[in-house]
């Protein structure tokens, strides 16, 4: 049996950017824990010309495998966006697939995208038939628990429901809570 995607060591391209690993060629460390211990770590570099963004890049990874010192080096694709912002989506080019991806996951010939190792799937995926129905159970329980609580909430009498004639954030999310609760009870 496979071991789930989220218990493999990834690389997202939303993270790198989250770290700012696109800012100006930074390089740095990746290390991911297990509680206190140090489960792997790594070396990223990030290489791109910005005049030529639709080129794209490379991501250059350094780690230890084996007592082995590996170098991999994933291809980067710019696409630009069709959302009228400017700018553009980042994705990695998977080495054995050349497929576009957002995540890499570590696989046994290094990090490649979830579609090159056969059988990597999602913990929700792995799950059986009654698993799912009883997650499914479970997330519906909570949904009526949140709900319960913004009842409470919103039974005080100091609670803002709303501000300059629009509803608050919170009274949005409480009637749409409500809404749910009353189509799971019908």
């Amino acid at each position: 049996m496979h071991k789930p995607i989220e218990e493999r060591l990834m690389i997202s391209l939303p993270d790198l950017k989250r770290r700012g690993f696109f800012a100006r060629n930074r390089s740095g460390s990746i290390i991911w824990l297990l509680g206190d211990n140090v489960l792997a770590s790594i070396w990223v570099r990030v290489n791109y010309d910005e005049e030529n963004l639709p080129e794209g890049g490379t991501l250059r990874v350094h780690y230890t495998q084996n007592g082995q010192f590996v170098e991999e080096q994933v291809d980067l694709v710019h696409i630009a966006s069709n959302l009228g912002r400017g700018g553009g989506i980042w994705y990695f080019v998977c080495p054995q697939t050349h497929r576009r991806c957002r995540i890499l996951i570590k696989g046994r010939y290094g990090f490649v995208s979830r579609h090159d190792e056969g059988g990597m799937r999602y913990q929700a995926q792995l799950r059986s038939h009654s698993q799912r129905a009883f997650y499914t159970g479970l997330r519906i329980l909570k949904q009526k628990a949140r709900a319960i609580e913004a009842v409470e909430w919103f039974s005080n009498p100091h609670c803002k429901r709303s501000y300059g004639g629009k509803l608050t954030r919170p009274m949005h999310r409480y009637l749409k809570l409500r809404r749910t609760t009353q189509q799971l009870n019908d």
